[in-house]
């Protein structure tokens, strides 16, 4: 992929004042702004007493300008982490309030979680954005004549999924706008700025598709990712001595890992490629489906399943409950389709059907807050492809950082995530006396030597 053939590969740590298994507030905090605090809580420190600058915010004050794109919703955890200071990441309408105040140049991908407040009876946020000089360009025609020209924008996907974001790649329509759409329009729109430009962009629904347990839509996210970063790239080999291009996540999701018991060293991933789409929409599927005929029997939904999974469901399958000594014999039965379910299977397929069918505070906390027929069938699925989940919540593995461009030399080695910010910093001269951010950082051996600290004499 592009950013792993990138020329630095660096690695950090993900902690935060909290828990070893941070969230999405915290680490977009540490690496927007280069300081720890808790789960939960955006740009502010562990103690709650002080609001902290983000990389976005000095770029701004610097003269630069700035865009926020994410697939996700604007005021979600991430992107709020580079402009707002709130001691819970969902009071998403304060958020809302802090984005319209940013006075930053470009915002785009999703739209506003809670826009009229939790109750619904505040300002709705879009009018609070063209109150703060924002153009709202919500559909496709609008986006067509953002510019060069354009002052504050705020670029909304037309089609929205899943809470207001952007459709998943693997359920993207043809005419869709992608996030590299949103990513070449930023570029348009702020590359001419005498001081240059600073953009944040997330493909924060890789982390929904693996909360969701959701092996091929999360490759999807992952390929829809690496075209938004080709646009970047596109833009650096025009201009490869004064850009620098950062690929990293905030954290890890999902437990997610190559290798299950199932099918011991073999992986058969090719198994994916009957799944038609994303969870989401199949959960939309079923949802549909029910208030059809609230009586629907699993019987009957089955082979809806198989026509989105590819997966064989048969009542009388046999029983993968062997014997060491039949375990060969059914491992050749297997063999000949895996995609056949076994009788446990259809049974855990079975059973889930019946969980959708309560209400969600009746359910079973295994099924997290997802469709339980939904991601009982990606599992499943999965676990025949030969992956594995441990969670639909975030797991403590440290992350990769990929690095190109001016300044690459800081970002190998292995370091905390609040380095990214200080890091990010140095490369555009915030933490050096020096005004030449290009020859502060590309100084052989010039690499920051702690968190806040200057880079060490030659």
């Amino acid at each position: 992929m592009n950013f792993t053939e990138m020329p630095v590969v660096g690695l950090k740590t993900q902690y935060d004042c909290s828990s070893f298994i941070p969230d999405s507030a915290a680490t977009a905090t540490a690496f927007a702004t280069g300081i720890k605090t808790q789960s939960k809580v955006i740009g502010l420190t562990g103690d709650l007493e002080k609001s902290a600058d983000s990389v976005a915010e000095k770029a701004k004050r610097a003269g630069k300008a700035v865009g926020i794109v994410t697939n996700v919703t604007l005021n979600h955890a991430t992107p709020a982490a580079f402009y707002a200071n709130v001691e819970s990441r969902k009071s998403y309408y304060d958020i809302g309030l802090q984005m319209a105040e940013s006075g930053f140049d470009y915002f785009a991908g999703g739209s506003l979680g809670q826009r009229t407040g939790k109750d619904e009876d505040q300002k709705d946020l879009y009018e609070v954005m063209e109150e703060n000089g924002y153009t709202i360009a919500d559909t496709k025609e609008k986006a067509e004549k953002i510019n060069a020209d354009s002052e504050k924008v705020y670029l909304v996907s037309e089609r929205l999924q899943d809470s207001g974001s952007m459709p998943y790649t693997i359920d993207q329509e043809e005419g869709d706008q992608t996030l590299s759409d949103m990513v070449a329009k930023g570029i348009e729109v702020m590359e001419d700025d005498p001081e240059g430009f600073f953009m944040m962009v997330e493909g924060g629904k890789v982390d929904w598709a693996e909360h969701a347990n959701d092996g091929l839509t999360a490759i999807h996210e992952v390929l829809g990712f690496e075209e938004s970063i080709q646009t970047a790239i596109d833009f650096y080999n025009e201009h490869p001595d004064e850009t620098l291009i950062v690929v990293t996540a905030d954290h890890a999701t999902g437990g997610f890992t190559i290798g299950n018991g199932s099918t011991g060293n073999s992986t058969y991933f090719d198994l994916l490629t009957n799944q038609k789409g994303s969870q989401v929409a199949f959960a939309d599927l079923t949802t549909e489906a029910l208030e059809k005929n609230p009586d629907l029997t699993f019987e009957e939904f089955a082979p809806q399943i198989e026509d989105y999974f590819g997966l064989v469901l048969d009542p009388d399958a046999p029983s993968e409950d062997v014997t060491n000594a039949e375990s060969e014999a059914y491992a050749e039965e297997l063999a000949k389709n895996r995609l056949k379910c076994s009788k446990e299977e259809y049974n855990e397929l079975k059973t889930a059907f019946d969980e959708t069918k309560k209400s969600e505070d009746e359910q079973n906390v295994s099924y997290g807050v997802y469709v339980p027929i939904a991601i009982t069938a990606t599992r499943l699925l999965d676990k025949k492809a030969g992956l594995a989940w441990t969670t639909t919540d975030h797991s403590g593995d440290k992350v990769p950082v990929y690095a190109m461009g001016s300044g690459t030399k800081m970002f190998d080695g292995e370091y905390d995530d609040t380095d990214i910010s200080i890091r990010l910093g140095e490369a555009m001269g915030f933490n050096s006396d020096s005004k030449d951010a290009e020859e502060q950082v590309e100084t052989e051996t010039k690499k920051p030597t702690g968190v806040g600290l200057k880079p060490a004499d030659k």
